[in-house]
């Protein structure tokens, strides 16, 4: 990519040897097209006039490129924030280089030290959807749990396509969509390989017992081998493309969700179906829009007409339906016998998992930078952690919630200047620290118990973060809407 005239930056994707081929992997980087052929493009950004200083209490810093191609390996000597509260610190971002490693971030194969990453095998962590790494330690390089200081990039990658989830993350390799399922290597960012599927990749794939499963917009499920990329088997959903559930895997098994309202269970080392089951309704565009959680042989299925179904793991018997009253129901997350979910009515509910009763509902209120009466609709996901329910708003607000009764324990602007900035991705919950994305280019980080802010990370050159941070042994991993992916680290 090379520098415009008026200082926006124009992006260009990485050399690819991929051949088209549906399911065919490749050990090279990605151009980013579809496998269809169909290039998808980036969603118009908001106006955004915020990369100035922040207001006390937290630092910024944002993207600038180091070079006229856009791409430098690390330097670790040039990404360090400091300076005074309210600062805005240009820095060299580091983002992969183009050798003939295949985008190596380092031509000399280091990282930050070289150590294996841990894991986050799927959506929001684990089965039940909490969005929390309770044993994730702070930022590489430091050792300060809530660390204001010494943020960078410790390397970065142009995939060249929409990134709307955020990706996987084990044993030192990152697994990520977009217009196809790549395997990343932590401690070069250069590709393990690239596997191309009919249609994108827009969920969080899913890593279980050495193989990666993913769901695309052309109606299939994959799993592929975690190690070659070489594929396992397929399933074709024929009633109606376009999956926009992850798949959740357990036991052997494979659910995932139908945009027809079926939940469909394969068995997850043939791909074979075991059986399906009806969700809700008659066939509505993206049905099951979103992850179930799994928790005690019971599945907690979301739909996109506002309803919440759990069904046993066994055959899909319905145990009970809540119904919102809602049009959208995001992805529960289940803990101590309670389900959270939040929906597109600017609601968040809590249910007694075993009987579907209410317990409490909160409501994020009026929108307060767009006109009166219009509600601040919630498309994020809730993370629960330590007795709090988070949650990000459709007017850039982060909430945190009382678990036990549903009272405010914090609210959030994430931007102050009065623009309207989304958050559609789950915060993710790690050290004590909450991260989450914003359509104002920015991540931020916050202290789970107070709301305060750390520090952010913006770019001018950027677009939208709509996906998930992933927190994994000390990096921060996460996408733009413009085909750019990140690994946040200290030190």
């Amino acid at each position: 990519g090379a520098l415009s005239g008026d200082g926006n930056e124009s992006f260009s994707t990485e050399p690819d040897d991929s051949g088209g081929e549906s399911g065919a992997a490749d050990s090279g980087d990605d151009k980013g097209d579809a496998a269809d052929g169909s290039h998808r493009t980036r969603r118009a950004v908001l106006a955004v006039g915020l990369l100035g200083g922040l207001g006390t209490g937290g630092w910024y810093l944002r993207e600038q490129l180091a070079g006229d191609d856009g791409f430098e390996p690390p330097d670790h000597s040039v990404n360090d924030i400091s300076g005074n509260s309210g600062s805005d610190t240009e820095t060299d971002e580091p983002t992969a280089s183009t050798p003939d490693d295949g985008g190596s971030g380092d031509p000399d194969g280091g990282s930050a030290d070289g150590t294996d990453v841990g894991g986050a095998p799927m959506f929001q962590y684990d089965l039940a959807n909490t969005g929390h790494a309770p044993d994730e330690d702070p930022l590489r390089g430091t050792d300060d749990p809530h660390p204001e200081s010494g943020i960078r990039i410790d390397w970065g990658r142009t995939l060249g396509e929409e990134l709307p989830a955020g990706p996987a993350v084990v044993d030192g390799t990152v697994y990520v969509g977009g217009g196809r399922l790549r395997a990343i290597d932590v401690a070069t960012a250069s590709s393990d390989w690239g596997f191309d599927t009919v249609g994108r990749v827009d969920t969080t794939p899913t890593v279980v017992d050495g193989t990666v499963y993913a769901s695309t917009q052309g109606g299939r499920v994959y799993a592929v081998d975690a190690e070659s990329g070489t594929e396992r088997w397929q399933y074709e959903v024929e009633t109606y493309p376009d999956l926009r559930c992850p798949p959740v895997v357990a036991d052997g098994v494979t659910y995932v969700g139908t945009p027809d309202n079926k939940l469909i269970a394969l068995d997850a080392a043939s791909g074979e179906k075991v059986w399906e089951a009806p969700v809700d309704g008659e066939q509505h565009e993206n049905g099951v829009p979103a992850a179930p959680a799994l928790v005690d042989g019971t599945l907690y299925v979301p739909t996109k007409v506002g309803t919440l179904h759990a069904l046993s793991t066994d055959g899909g018997a319905e145990q009970w339906t809540y119904d919102t009253g809602d049009d959208w129901v995001a992805a529960p997350s289940v803990l101590n016998g309670t389900v959270y979910v939040a929906t597109s009515g600017n609601q968040v509910y809590a249910v007694d998992a075993a009987s579907g009763e209410e317990e409490w509902t909160y409501s994020t209120g009026q929108d307060p930078f767009i006109s009166e009466g219009v509600s601040d609709d919630v498309y994020s996901s809730t993370a629960v952690a330590n007795g709090t329910v988070y949650v990000g708003s459709y007017n850039n607000g982060l909430h945190a919630i009382s678990a036990a009764d549903g009272t405010r324990e914090w609210r959030r602007h994430l931007n102050e200047d009065g623009m309207q900035n989304d958050v559609t991705g789950s915060p993710t919950v790690a050290g004590g620290t909450v991260y989450v994305g914003s359509y104002d280019n920015n991540i931020y980080a916050l202290d789970a118990a107070d709301g305060t802010e750390y520090f952010r990370l913006g770019s001018e050159f950027g677009d939208d973060v709509a996906a998930s941070p992933v927190a994994v042994d000390g990096y921060v991993f996460y996408g733009f809407m413009d085909g750019r992916f990140r690994a946040l680290t200290g030190g």
